[in-house]
């Protein structure tokens, strides 16, 4: 798992071969969306915890080979 700069330079979680962008902040969780999401109605979510470094996986099942 990593976090890296899209190339508009906003933040990006990359894992296992698929891209997340962040889609919403509360506290210390942020929300993060497949990249795909909005093309191919991809539903797979993460939610990452500042606090305790958590990783919670929503759902990981992507409609879409990895990138």
């Amino acid at each position: 798992i990593m976090i890296v700069k899209g190339t508009k330079g906003k933040p990006k979680l990359l894992m296992g071969g698929f891209e997340y962008y962040r889609n919403n902040s509360r506290g210390s969780k942020t929300y993060w969306l497949c990249a795909r999401n909005r093309y191919m109605r991809c539903a797979a979510r993460i939610i990452t915890c500042s606090v305790t470094g958590e990783l919670i996986i929503k759902n990981q099942q992507h409609n879409h080979d990895a990138h």
